[in-house]
């Protein structure tokens, strides 16, 4: 299933499921670079999956001008 629209500040979300229950959604938007020259494409959102062992994990993630960044009880920190 998939769902998705696009607001008025141009902004794009969507969420989907899968059908083992796998659930995304997530929000992307044009921003200005720094010098105002360009835009960048910057996401936003998060994950949720069950592994094999039956345990749900949940990431969330920033991707934008600095990288891919995701964050999750299960992921280590540095």
């Amino acid at each position: 299933m998939m769902r998705s629209g696009t607001t008025l500040d141009s902004s794009v979300s969507g969420k989907y499921v899968s059908g083992d229950g796998t659930t995304l959604t997530e929000v992307g938007r044009l921003i200005p670079i720094d010098d105002g020259t360009d835009q960048v494409l910057v996401k936003e959102g998060s994950y949720t999956f069950t592994a094999p062992e039956g345990k749900t994990y949940t990431v969330n993630y920033v991707a934008d001008k600095d990288g891919f960044r995701a964050s999750g009880d299960h992921i280590p920190r540095a």
